[in-house]
């Protein structure tokens, strides 16, 4: 399972040491992306109070998947020109993260497979993990989405103590720097985490697969976690919409 605060730390320090920045224009797509996630999430709730369970799972993917593009777009690491090659792929756009700069590496190895597997090399999430979270108990998915919303605001509740370590060992990055890149780092945590775990019904939820649409009742834990899952996306949505 990945640990969300070694992503926290890996992500923000990848901030510190790339120096992207966003274009405008990408950063206006970002708002427009997030307007349709925003959108997504209502008619997911909608659906899901309806009881139109396998839709409402749709939805969420759908506002995961424009939220994390969104936060991408915001902050540099995709482009305009990248989202025809990305799709809804997570592998493509962890390619299209990686090419922005290779202090990034480290943080999309992190999603890579195990050294064994024949994929290794490609930039993408644990397969085996994406598959079994399909099937997860509501307990391990919110369990885990709390905790990487809970490290980020824990992280950024103290960061002045941070940046006083940080000036006391005399390195040479800003705590103006480092206050920007934790709070980038504490949007996409949360965001990564529903993406991970509505990216393995991203096929299921569209074409018959496994879980199969009857199979998406409230004992699915996927289903179950939907009103925990959408408040976190809420908020993570709102703190973006913040800083555009």
């Amino acid at each position: 399972m990945i640990d969300p605060e070694r992503l926290f730390e890996l992500f923000k320090d990848a901030l510190l040491k790339s120096g992207i920045r966003a274009k405008a224009e990408d950063r206006q797509l970002a708002t427009d992306f997030l307007k349709i996630a925003e959108a997504n999430l209502r008619s997911c709730r909608l659906l899901y109070e309806q009881r139109q369970y396998f839709d409402a799972v749709n939805l969420l993917q759908q506002s995961s998947e424009k939220t994390c593009k969104a936060f991408m777009l915001s902050i540099g690491l995709l482009e305009e020109k990248d989202l025809k090659k990305v799709g809804h792929s997570g592998i493509r756009m962890g390619e299209a993260v990686v090419r922005r700069g290779s202090e990034f590496d480290e943080v999309m190895q992190y999603f890579q497979p195990s050294e064994d597997d024949e994929y290794s090399d490609t930039i993408r999430i644990r397969q085996k993990e994406v598959g079994e979270l399909a099937v997860a108990s509501k307990e391990r998915i919110v369990g885990h989405a709390v905790a990487c919303e809970r490290h980020a605001k824990d992280y950024m509740d103290n960061i002045d103590v941070f940046v006083r370590k940080l000036r006391r060992s005399g390195k040479k990055v800003s705590p103006e720097a480092v206050r920007k890149a934790g709070e980038n780092a504490m949007r996409i945590i949360p965001v990564f985490s529903l993406a991970i775990f509505t990216s393995a019904h991203v096929e299921s939820s569209r074409y018959p697969g496994k879980p199969r649409p009857e199979e998406y009742t409230p004992e699915l834990g996927i289903v179950g976690a939907v009103p925990e899952l959408t408040c976190i996306l809420d908020k993570a949505i709102e703190e973006l919409e913040t800083r555009l």
